[in-house]
């Protein structure tokens, strides 16, 4: 079946078989035509495919990265496409012209046409082509018929009348009887091979539709269920992503983990939920260990849906792990509200930047958010503390205590005991460091929780008659931070105050002690180094990197400067504090109490000193 070619004249009808003229023409063995085809793809399309689909690549990969099938099923068909296109016209171009491919070249063969006077077409070269891609396509099982067709012709030769020759004397005869019989044996192998597939299919289908009920139930209570989550959401929420949602409010807050945010994708999708912003934002989360793929997630949460609040919390992680403080501040002024994550996001900086009032002013927009109510409750104690509302701090304390579980009321309330230790021993009888520290005069101190550690270890220097046995502290303790911070307050013991001034300063400036410590080696460090030193103090708190250990630590620096009169670098602290309004209403009192003409002795710009001033103003208003 020939298609005629309009564009030239038909010959003269010829019907004699071309394998009789002369010189004589032969079979091309099928070996020869395997090899050509393999040459053909393997050494000269391969390549070509390779270098013509590059630019797809990176969009297939990103797309299965990102779980979007559509996308993945439109960029595979591009370049399955593109492979095919370029087959097609290599072998039409390459039969057409030359009447063969590079590889039936190298092995002397040639496809013409089966009978005599026709000539081929390129649009029967095209039709041959698109064939044999089919055939290509069906495992190659329809080439088989080069041994059992006595003309050794697959499909796409019977169709287009064609065959495939060669004039070499390799070339090959009609099959022999036994080629046909082993080509009938393989393909009753393969129907058998078939039909035991389809039988242990069927087999398996039926085990399955008996055991379909229980498996679904299986399926709808495990699957996608975290525990903390389930408890938090309560009743069916029409919101398909009510669950997820909740899962990275409570990741957000540190009661849940990313398993949890990770069962919860699973489940939307066992549910088949379409994949939403969130979802994207959660695999940021679940893979936040492999920074390529999650930020690929970032990325697709805004190019889904800009202006969301799934959109600010993307650009709020990438700015939180570029410490771009100022970003994360405009994010969050300018984030859609009641997402309930983006919120405790909110907090954590604020508290992070002690930024107490804002602070403050966020818990009460998580007020509705009870699946989270033991972070708020510590959070909002700590906040009043800091925020020098102590009394406040209080009665939210002994609120906190009575939901909170024990662990947790009994890290919070050694929290607030060595804050308020620090100040004086007799927060020994308040309610924080009566319910947080033990009866005995020398317990057995846990140094793996700091607040605990350092309550304890204040407690003691309180009640203790003589000089504390530091010496036996530095045996016992295994971390490296208290050792140190024993060794100096054991050289401060024996008054020799500069190599306890050395380690205090060592101790303030490393960033592996906990914060709790090294505010209190500031504190320490402070409390007796001598005015020649003071300087070398106030230069290394400009330099601390904790805003939380920085306010502390720049209050107790002022009140020490202004007991020892140390005007000009009191004032500077005293600035620097204003500016972030961050000084103490005792500081405050301590700078009011500075007499006029000291400060006026100061030699320092005018601006310089007017926050302060405006500062006591509004302290000298407040109740």
């Amino acid at each position: 079946m020939v298609i005629p070619d309009w564009t030239t004249r038909p010959p003269a009808a010829k019907r004699e078989v071309l394998l009789t003229e002369e010189p004589p023409l032969r079979l091309a063995r099928p070996l020869d035509r395997l090899g050509a085809a393999i040459i053909d793809v393997a050494i000269f399309l391969v390549p070509v495919y390779l270098l013509l689909s590059a630019p797809l690549k990176r969009d297939l990969t990103m797309s299965f990265i990102l779980g979007s099938e559509p996308d993945f099923m439109i960029v595979a068909l591009s370049m399955f496409m593109v492979g095919a296109a370029l087959l097609l016209s290599y072998q039409t171009i390459c039969h057409y012209f030359f009447g063969a491919t590079l590889g039936k070249k190298i092995f002397d063969l040639r496809v013409e046409p089966m009978f005599a006077g026709e000539q081929l077409t390129v649009w029967d070269h095209g039709l041959r082509s698109f064939l044999w891609l089919i055939e290509m396509l069906c495992f190659g099982l329809p080439w088989l018929a080069v041994f059992s067709n006595s003309k050794r012709r697959p499909m796409h030769d019977r169709i287009c009348d064609t065959v495939v020759v060669t004039r070499s004397p390799a070339g090959v005869a009609a099959p022999h009887l036994w080629e046909r019989h082993l080509v009938r044996a393989f393909f009753a192998f393969l129907l058998g091979i078939f039909a035991l597939i389809v039988t242990i299919q069927v087999s398996y289908s039926i085990r399955n539709l008996r055991a379909e009920r229980a498996l679904a139930s299986i399926v709808e209570r495990d699957l996608g269920d975290c525990e903390v989550v389930s408890e938090a959401v309560g009743s069916v929420d029409e919101d398909s992503h009510a669950r997820l949602k909740k899962a990275m409010t409570l990741y957000a807050a540190g009661l849940a983990d990313r398993s949890c945010l990770e069962s919860e994708v699973e489940g939307e999708i066992a549910r088949q939920v379409p994949v939403a912003p969130i979802t994207y934002l959660s695999q940021a989360f679940i893979y936040a260990d492999e920074a390529e793929i999650s930020n690929s997630y970032l990325d697709e949460v805004c190019e889904m849906a800009p202006g969301t609040v799934e959109c600010a919390m993307s650009q709020l992680v990438t700015s939180w792990s570029d410490e771009d403080w100022e970003s994360v501040g405009r994010i969050l002024q300018s984030a859609p509200k009641g997402s309930g994550y983006m919120e405790v996001w909110a907090l954590r900086h604020y508290m992070k930047q002690a930024q107490y009032a804002q602070a403050l002013e966020t818990l009460d927009e998580l007020l509705a958010h009870r699946e989270i109510a033991e972070f708020t409750l510590v959070q909002r104690v700590k906040a009043l503390f800091n925020a020098y509302r102590e009394a406040e701090a209080t009665a939210a304390y002994q609120q906190a205590i009575l939901t909170l579980p024990e662990d947790q009321a009994g890290d919070l309330g050694a929290w607030m005991c060595s804050q308020q230790l620090q100040r004086s021993c007799s927060a020994r009888t308040g309610v924080a460091c009566r319910q947080t520290l033990p009866n005995e005069l020398t317990p057995e101190i846990d140094f793996s929780y700091s607040a605990r550690a350092l309550a304890s270890v204040l407690s003691l220097e309180c009640l203790a008659e003589k000089e504390i046995d530091y010496a036996r502290f530095v045996d016992e303790v295994n971390d490296s931070s208290w050792k140190l911070f024993f060794q100096a307050n054991m050289n401060r013991a024996r008054g020799d105050r500069l190599a306890a001034g050395e380690l205090f300063a060592k101790l303030m400036g490393s960033e592996q002690a906990p914060d709790l410590l090294r505010i209190e080696a500031a504190r320490r460090w402070v409390s007796f180094a001598p005015r020649a030193q003071m300087e070398r103090v106030v230069e290394s708190w400009m330099k601390f990197k904790p805003r939380e250990a920085w306010v502390k630590i720049g209050n107790f620096l002022f009140e020490r400067l202004a007991e020892t009169k140390n005007s000009e670098l009191a004032i500077k602290v005293a600035t620097q504090l204003a500016e972030d309004e961050s000084l103490s209403p005792l500081a405050a009192k301590f700078l009011a109490s500075l007499s006029e003409g000291e400060r006026e002795t100061v030699r320092r710009p005018a601006q310089a000193k007017e926050p302060v001033r405006e500062m006591l103003e509004s302290t000298e208003e407040s109740p």
